[in-house]
Order: C-alpha cells, then sequence, then structure tokens
C-alpha cells in the first residue's frame, strides 16, 4: 500500500509541475526571446532554401541594402549566395541539422529596441569525390529592421569544408 501511495504521489507531482509556467526575471534580463515566431521561422526557410540549393527563393527576405558577413567578410546578397551555392558543386545532401532558432528582442542595453534571430547548427554534406560526410558547427544571426534582415552573419571553421573543395579541384 505504502509504494502505491508513493507512486500516486509521483504521478500527481509530475502532472502539477508540467502545468506550471515559471517566469524569471532579474536584472539581466533585457528583452523577450522567442521561438516559431514569424522570423525565426524565415531563418529557418533561409537554410532550407540554401541546403535546397534555392537561395533566390529567400531574396525577398532582406533589404536591398543589407550586408553579409560570412566569417567576418562582408559581402553582397550575390556574393554570399554564390559562395554558399558553389558548395553544391562539391559536396551532395548539404544539410543544416540540430538547429536551434530563437528570436530575441532587445528593450534594454545597447542593443534596445533591436531584434536578432540567432541560429546554432550544424552543417552537413557528402564529399562528391569520395563519399565521406564532412560536419562543421555553425552559428549565424539575421538582424531586422521591420519586417526585413539588414544585416546577417554566419560563422563556422572552414579548414576542413576548403580543404575538402581545395582536393577536389
Amino acid at each position: 500500500m505504502k509504494n502505491i501511495l508513493v507512486m500516486l504521489g509521483i504521478i500527481l507531482l509530475s502532472f502539477s509541475c508540467q502545468n506550471q509556467t515559471n517566469t524569471v526575471e532579474n536584472a539581466n534580463q533585457v528583452g523577450t526571446i522567442e521561438a516559431n515566431d514569424s522570423k525565426s521561422i524565415a531563418a529557418r526557410d533561409f537554410s532550407n532554401a540554401y541546403t535546397s540549393n534555392n537561395l533566390l527563393s529567400a531574396k525577398a527576405l532582406f533589404t536591398e541594402d543589407a550586408v553579409f558577413k560570412i566569417n567576418d567578410a562582408e559581402m553582397s546578397f550575390d556574393d554570399m549566395a554564390a559562395g554558399f551555392t558553389a558548395g553544391h558543386n562539391y559536396f551532395d545532401n548539404i544539410r543544416n541539422d540540430d538547429k536551434h532558432i530563437y528570436t530575441m528582442h532587445y528593450d534594454e542595453g545597447d542593443n534596445a529596441g533591436k531584434t536578432f534571430t540567432n541560429m546554432w547548427y550544424v552543417w552537413k554534406g557528402i564529399r562528391k569525390d569520395n563519399g565521406e560526410e564532412l560536419i562543421v558547427k555553425g552559428y549565424a544571426y539575421f538582424a531586422w529592421r521591420g519586417n526585413k534582415v539588414y544585416e546577417m552573419y554566419n560563422a563556422f571553421d572552414p579548414t576542413f569544408y576548403t580543404q575538402a573543395i581545395i582536393e577536389q579541384q
């Protein structure tokens, strides 16, 4: 009987915890974070446009003067798209797995009034020359002005990616 009461207590406790929403505010909180909002979905759509080798379908997401920083090299949309598209010449089955995408709206501090969507991902592709899978972790942010991105930053370690391309040329 004692075991049944303990089990019943654990079950009731787990149900009551599942229905609670805890909001924690502290002095360091400077805004809100969302997932699955329209901006996070747009970042996911951009990632999918890249992996399906159809970046032109995502061009309308960006302002005309948008800046693209790939490992801190600044470029235009067309230059970024050409570079990202070129990778499809050397890799098959390109994908961004394990995506974690969140949009942050800043209310205070240096970024007050700004909105950024952050995306952490694991890039994977199969080398066309030998069938080996290459895996590279990456991070990107999208800085928003209204419903358009005016700056995109993408960071990853290009060492093995670049080496694989050079070996295939």
